[in-house]
């Protein structure tokens, strides 16, 4: 019996070691103010993030993780990671310096809670970021750590602002290769705001599509498309077991 309880434990923990994700220290630069900043960088991770619960809100590790947004402890530039090493040109970097001063920004260390960041981050991409999908993500990742804070309201408010943008997305005729993708964020986001009817019309259309990107080979489109398929069936079941 101790044997088995041993074995078991033995299995438990090299599966956490397997699905484990690490991160390391690091020294980086602030390219507004040239402070150094010590942060932390990822060291390791696996597929295995694409399975976990926040793939049904179409967001991943680790931008579910407070460690993925920097904020400098100097000039407060907040960005998540791969965007605050990011070389800017000479004109963003310009627009960025002269503008960074006058917002009032409530994130002035790295070790403030996510949201504070992400408050942050919100009015410093504004000065140059006007990507729709990059913002129907921001404000999906932003409504994920809402709700895990516990204010669910601010969490419905960003959730409606993603579903805004990923409803005008997918009316522009040049995104129709990719409806599906952007039916599996509709009904995502209308099933965490208590729209379930409308979620599982969108999730049934988009189970009737097929994902083809023609820059990317058959074989990936056939990958993506089969993904897609398991996020959206999960969401279909826990969209029916929440009636």
């Amino acid at each position: 019996m101790k044997k088995g309880l041993l074995i078991f434990a033995f299995i438990g923990l090299t599966l956490g070691v397997l699905l484990a994700t690490t991160w390391r220290t690091e020294k980086i630069k602030c390219q507004i103010c040239n402070k150094k900043n010590k942060f932390q960088v990822i060291s390791s991770y696996g597929n295995y993030i694409y399975d976990w619960p926040e793939k049904l809100e179409y967001i991943y590790w680790p931008t579910t993780e407070t460690y993925s947004l920097y904020t400098c402890k100097k000039c407060n530039y907040s960005a998540f990671m791969w965007d605050f090493k990011k070389t800017f040109g000479k004109d963003t970097l310009e627009i960025i310096k002269n503008e960074l001063p006058k917002l009032k920004l409530s994130a002035s260390s790295y070790n403030d809670k996510m949201t504070t960041k992400l408050e942050s981050a919100e009015l410093i991409y504004q000065l140059y970021n006007d990507d729709p999908d990059f913002w129907c993500k921001f404000h999906r990742i932003k409504a994920y750590h809402y709700d895990a804070e516990g204010n669910t309201k601010a969490a419905e408010t960003e959730r409606l602002k993603a579903l805004s943008i990923a409803d005008s997305l997918a009316a522009i005729p040049s995104n129709v290769y990719r409806k599906k993708e952007l039916l599996l964020i509709t009904s995502s986001m209308k099933h965490f705001t208590q729209q379930d009817s409308a979620a599982l019309v969108d999730i049934h259309m988009a189970l009737s599509m097929f994902y083809m990107d023609t820059t990317m080979t058959s074989a990936g489109n056939s990958n993506f498309n089969a993904y897609l398929d398991e996020v959206l069936n999960e969401l279909k079941q826990k969209v029916n077991n929440s009636k």
